[in-house]
């Protein structure tokens, strides 16, 4: 209950209205004018004190690059050529697992680097529709990959797994299977320890190759019109997402007892209204999207080809490779780049060999005249074919590699 003002409190009979001095009513009048502003600013919606210039764009929020967006949809992508974009991620997984003292997430040779038992959580709550893109080196051949995990914390998060092993150890299963698992506790079975949460296949194909340290894997995966979805040049999963749906999210990538590196990730979706409010951004860019990209080499770029000819940076090299999987950099740079790494050691072939995995046709066609430039034959490997027969001409390119390692002296 309020308070009336001591002006209208009753007064004793007969005595007199006291007398307000001018510094009085001028300081009352302070007083009131100030709180009807704060009040207005309370009603208006906003904190007091706060001004429109405080809310950022995308691009200013983000460290890692915009590069649509179509309505409320986002694509962001990080390449990780500047160590800033770093800031975008946490060391953080959903499920219950014992820390490892040599764990972490770090920015490592223009990659984000994960070692077990560790998790990169994008910082960005989402909702809807997601779909996410990576290529990952492996450094273990098992129990990598990516997540989806409610805002709330709970458990009814998805994993996105290349040879998942460690969550069947919870209840004493094989597992071994390229796979996507939804988990919740309805599925909890009885007796089981409190570090078990109970999980459902939505998805799992059996290995068709064997993986192993050193391999660069393509993955894709998300929610797609309520289903779960995860693609690699091998195999297509997809499934219902069973329990409870996800709606709000965040997204992450993750290796258990082991490491990988990832790389050119892209976030395509559309942001959580709450956390936009929450963190202060606006939905648009501080500058165009499709800004004209330099068709020149820069400084960085040239003295990278000439390490590369020197034959003395495998570092270099593997930069330069880089440019040619990014979509963004304009042709004219990347075809320079494309010729620089024609010429150089022969052994350049055993990173652009990275290339021929790409779901770019341009970037497949790169890799491919490089190789041949070099060993002066293809093995079959058609661009424009189809996964299954790219596949078979890898294959025997590696095999025969494999038995004549002379082919890349040189």
């Amino acid at each position: 209950m309020s308070v009336p003002p001591a002006d209208f409190l009753p007064r004793p009979r007969g005595a007199r209205r006291p007398q307000r001095g001018p510094r009085r009513a001028g300081l009352a009048r302070l007083v009131g004018l100030s709180l009807g502003l704060t009040v207005l600013g309370l009603f208006a919606g906003g904190r007091p004190g706060a001004e429109a210039a405080e809310r950022k764009t995308l691009d200013q929020f983000f460290h890692g690059e915009v590069i649509a967006l179509e309505g409320k949809r986002l694509t962001l992508r990080y390449d990780f050529k500047q160590k800033d974009q770093l800031k975008d991620f946490t060391d953080n997984v959903p499920w219950p697992i014992t820390r490892r003292k040599d764990q972490h997430i770090r920015w490592f040779d223009e990659k984000l680097e994960v070692v077990g038992n560790s998790g990169a959580r994008h910082i960005a709550e989402w909702k809807g529709d997601i779909l996410v893109k990576t290529t990952v080196r492996l450094d273990n051949d098992k129990d990598i990959g990516g997540w989806l995990s409610p805002i709330n914390g709970a458990d009814d998060y998805a994993t996105f797994t290349l040879r998942e092993f460690f969550f069947h150890e919870w209840n004493g299963k094989t597992g071994g299977q390229h796979s996507i698992i939804k988990f919740g506790k309805q599925w909890r079975e009885k007796g089981s320890s409190n570090e078990y949460i109970g999980f459902r296949y939505v998805d799992r194909r059996p290995l068709q190759k064997t993986l192993k340290v050193g391999d660069v894997q393509q993955i894709q995966f998300g929610l797609q019109k309520k289903k779960l979805v995860m693609s690699t040049p091998e195999f297509n999963l997809k499934g219902k997402d069973r329990g409870k749906r996800l709606k709000k999210f965040f997204v992450g990538f993750y290796a258990i007892k082991g490491r990988a590196l990832f790389d050119n990730i892209e976030i395509s979706g559309t942001l959580n209204d709450a956390w936009l409010k929450h963190v202060n951004v606006v939905v648009q860019t501080s500058k165009p999207i499709n800004a004209e990209k330099p068709t020149e080499l820069d400084e960085e770029t040239i003295a990278r080809i000439e390490a590369h000819r020197s034959g003395k940076s495998t570092k270099a090299t593997r930069a330069l490779v880089d440019i040619l999987k990014d979509k963004s950099v304009a042709r004219p740079v990347r075809e320079a780049v494309r010729d620089a790494l024609c010429e150089g050691l022969k052994k350049t072939v055993r990173y652009v060999q990275d290339l021929l995995y790409s779901r770019e046709l341009e970037v497949r066609q790169d890799g491919i005249a490089i190789i041949k430039a070099h060993l002066g034959k293809d093995w079959g490997f058609n661009p424009k074919s189809s996964e299954g027969s790219r596949s078979k001409a890898i294959q025997a390119m590696n095999e025969e590699l494999k038995k004549k390692p002379s082919l890349l002296n040189g």
